[in-house]
């Protein structure tokens, strides 16, 4: 009995893990994502996209981690913005000092902590609407590719 109730349960995950991989791989694939060393890569007006190449852990109900990053420079600062799930977000300049909040009601965009000295602040407010565009452009993403 118990046999097959595992065996039930095995069949069961083997068909959702191969829904959700595939789900997965069709979106990325959709947006324009190109798997290349392990990742999903997409550019797209000098900012770079990279998710994680996704398999569900055996026997559980979905992915270990739903992360998505972009990528860009302005003028000579690098800055990396880290989307997590649960919507919370890292933006980080210059490999450094970060930004860290999560997206509200209505797509607010909520600094809840930040660690950016004088310099990197005026960068931040100076190109606030690119930053934040890019930000939100990658929630679009993540949403697309980890529809649940």
């Amino acid at each position: 009995m118990a046999i097959l109730v595992f065996t039930a349960v095995l069949i069961g995950w083997k068909i959702r893990a191969a829904n959700m991989n595939q789900t997965f791989i069709n979106n990325a694939e959709y947006l324009g994502f190109v798997k290349e060393n392990k990742i999903y890569e997409m550019e797209e007006e000098n900012v770079f996209y990279h998710l994680p190449n996704q398999k569900l852990p055996f026997l559980k109900r979905d992915f270990n981690v739903k992360n998505s990053y972009a990528d860009f420079v302005i003028g000579d600062t690098e800055i990396s913005i880290t989307l997590y799930e649960g919507e919370t977000f890292a933006i980080e300049l210059n490999h450094y000092r970060t930004l860290k909040g999560k997206i509200g009601k209505n797509d607010n965009i909520l600094v809840e902590k930040s660690t950016l000295n004088a310099k990197e602040d005026g960068i931040y407010k100076e190109n606030r609407e690119k930053i934040d565009g890019i930000l939100m452009q990658l929630l679009k993403i993540h949403r697309t590719v980890y529809i649940n």
